[in-house]
């Protein structure tokens, strides 16, 4: 269903507040209208802007400054879904070879492979977390249409040009 999907991208700073996603303390990247993207994590939120903080670096900016918030996922939730599917492939493999009653055993005669294997699928579920940003806001863009004269000795015409 539609409404298990989650959260959709709030488009309007009004929006973003409504749906209380931005809260003290969360990581985030912010995006601003010249581009610069900021790394940190929220230390204010109002009705205007947010403040965000990374070591002794504070940055306030309000809401028509922002064109992008993105949150990143904690670490430990990839870990943890990393090392429940490495299991899950331990243990699919254990009942495979043995019974479910001996899979068990199957797991701790074969640590020397099941707990690596766990540890290396933990660490990659961690390092897929890190790649993954969830964005919480974009504003919308402003469409503009460019007209360029092209004058020359020998043509005559324009450019135009559309961005939406």
């Amino acid at each position: 269903p539609g409404g298990a999907a989650g959260q959709d991208t709030a488009s309007s700073w009004d929006e973003l507040q409504a749906a209380d996603m931005l809260r003290h303390g969360d990581g985030v990247y912010v995006t601003d209208t010249t581009g610069q993207r900021i790394k940190g994590a929220i230390s204010a939120v109002s009705s205007t802007g947010l403040t965000i903080t990374r070591g002794p670096e504070t940055w306030t900016l309000t809401g028509p400054e922002i064109t992008k918030i993105e949150r990143q996922d904690p670490i430990w939730t990839g870990a943890v879904t990393g090392a429940g599917i490495g299991y899950g492939v331990m243990f699919a493999y254990c009942v495979g070879v043995n019974t479910v009653a001996d899979s068990g055993y199957c797991l701790s005669r074969s640590a020397v492979y099941a707990y690596p294997f766990i540890a290396a699928t933990a660490g990659l579920g961690a390092l897929w977390d890190l790649s993954m940003h969830k964005t919480l806001y974009e504003a919308p863009g402003d469409s503009r249409v460019a007209v360029v004269p092209m004058l020359g000795r020998e043509r005559l015409g324009a450019q135009v040009s559309f961005t939406w």
